[in-house]
């Protein structure tokens, strides 16, 4: 009994020529080559292949010049925040001209829109570092469990 499957035939059973004529039916394919993650012979490291494995994911380096640049404003506007708000404390206190303590009032204001822009960078930027390579590990023990 022969099924013909995309243009080549496949035989079973008893039908098979090879079975018939009294010689072995062929060797089943060779299993693949031993993955790295796996700890094969010449594997190396288990952080070698975590490294390897993020370099196939392309996941994005922490170190990128943009996502650090933005690390860094967003701590020195957070503390710059509270570093203005002092000085339009001390602004509007040593004056009793009206528009001179509207004007501390102002950048008293805009101090804390500093700070708060400032805390929004920071913590959006060290945050996603920190769950991307959470993330990445978790994925990559999933696929190869410590021994």
């Amino acid at each position: 009994m022969t099924i013909e499957t995309t243009g080549t035939a496949a035989t079973t059973g008893a039908a098979d020529p090879a079975s018939q004529a009294g010689q072995a039916p062929p060797a089943p394919p060779a299993p693949p080559a031993t993955d790295e993650r796996a700890g094969g012979a010449g594997s190396g490291s288990r952080a070698d292949a975590f490294r390897a494995d993020m370099a196939a994911l392309r996941i994005r380096d922490p170190r990128a010049r943009s996502e650090g640049a933005l690390l860094r404003l967003g701590a020195v506007l957070l503390a710059a925040g509270p570093v203005l708000g002092v000085i339009a404390y001390v602004i509007s206190h040593g004056t009793t001209n009206p528009l001179q303590q509207r004007d501390a009032i102002v950048l008293g204001t805009v101090a804390v829109s500093i700070s708060v822009v400032g805390a929004a960078l920071f913590v959006r930027y060290s945050m996603a570092a920190f769950l991307r390579f959470w993330l990445a590990r978790i994925l990559f023990d999933r696929q190869s469990p410590p021994a």
